[in-house]
């Protein structure tokens, strides 16, 4: 707070003050009040008046300073009220109490909310579960046959699937277990998951070095790797589709790459592939996309401690690396 803001919003005071000296000027004059008098009241009045000033100025100054100061540093700003001090003037209190109510009711409607979107997380967690019962049923009633109708199946089981991660990245950190895990396991339960899909669009796999561990979560890697193969089937080419799975060992690292030959991403878009609701040209062509399958995955990565980046040129390849850290924990981010 400026010396010259703490005036201007204290003119009409000080007007009224300067009134009051003038007045006890004409008044000591008419009643001929000796000079030394009037000289030591005007004296010790000023003197009184600045002083009261200045201790008023510098109290309301220290508040306000710490309050902008430590609102610029906070990033939760709503957490502001904690770190004050309870001011000792009358307009602090005042402000310093209304903070306290709004924090108050914020945080009760903030629990509110968090038990609504809790509440909501668990029905929709119990429900994927219970669709996905009749999923499966409907599978082993379809036989082993591929069917347009399976396939419709086998689609609808991958969106349930992303909508249940999706609600669970959400408490990532409630739902993890980060252990030991070999990369050919993974694989394999993908690919067997997917098998019928290489066998009716006749996609060549090729699988090389997959006999790495890395720690991670399992069942987490599982959903990552099958929503990068459904991207990698819905933008395959027609003729002579392929997709590469494997592992780059270097000293610190595990990279995880899978590779197919489709369409490709434009280059004017990579940057934004990871993005929430992202589709893009190619997912603007006639391809049914929600544009959240790789921006969930980004999210899983992120808060398992893993990286996950994209390369691709338009018209030739797309390749999806993760990459594991070895000999570390991995730290969950609670976002």
């Amino acid at each position: 707070m400026r010396w010259i803001d703490y005036i201007k919003d204290r003119f009409f005071y000080l007007i009224s003050v300067l009134l009051f000296f003038l007045f006890s000027l004409w008044l000591f004059l008419l009643f001929q009040v000796p000079f030394l008098c009037q000289f030591l009241f005007f004296f010790f009045a000023v003197i009184l008046f600045l002083f009261w000033s200045l201790y008023d100025y510098f109290r309301k100054k220290q508040f306000y300073d710490d309050l902008m100061s430590k609102l610029e540093k906070l990033p939760d700003k709503y957490l502001l009220i904690e770190l004050l001090n309870q001011p000792n003037f009358l307009e602090g209190k005042i402000l310093y109490q209304v903070l306290s109510e709004s924090d108050k009711d914020m945080n009760e409607h903030i629990k509110i909310t968090e038990r609504r979107l809790k509440n909501f997380k668990e029905y929709l967690e119990l429900w994927v579960h219970e669709i996905k019962t009749p999923l499966a049923r409907s599978f082993l009633l379809l036989g082993k046959k591929q069917t347009e109708l399976e396939q419709a199946l086998t689609e609808i089981e991958n969106q349930v699937d992303q909508v249940l991660y999706y609600a669970r990245s959400e408490t990532a950190e409630k739902d993890y277990y980060i252990h030991k895990t070999s990369l050919k396991t993974v694989v394999n339960h993908v690919i067997k998951k997917n098998r019928d899909t290489f066998l009716s669009d006749k996609i060549q796999l090729e699988l090389k070095n997959l006999d790495r561990t890395v720690e991670t979560d399992a069942k987490w890697l599982e959903f990552i790797c099958n929503q990068i193969l459904q991207n990698s089937f819905k933008y395959r080419k027609e003729k002579d589709a392929k997709i590469t799975i494997q592992a780059i060992d270097t000293k610190d690292t595990v990279h995880f790459m899978i590779t197919d030959n489709g369409i490709g991403i434009p280059k004017g878009e990579l940057s934004r592939v990871f993005e929430k609701s992202f589709t893009g040209t190619n997912g603007r062509l006639g391809k049914s996309s929600t544009g959240m399958g790789l921006y969930i995955c980004k999210n899983l990565c992120d808060k398992l401690g893993h990286t996950i980046t994209i390369d691709s040129v338009s018209g030739s390849y797309t390749t999806v690396t993760i990459s594991f850290g070895k000999n570390h924990f991995y730290d969950v981010i609670d976002e």
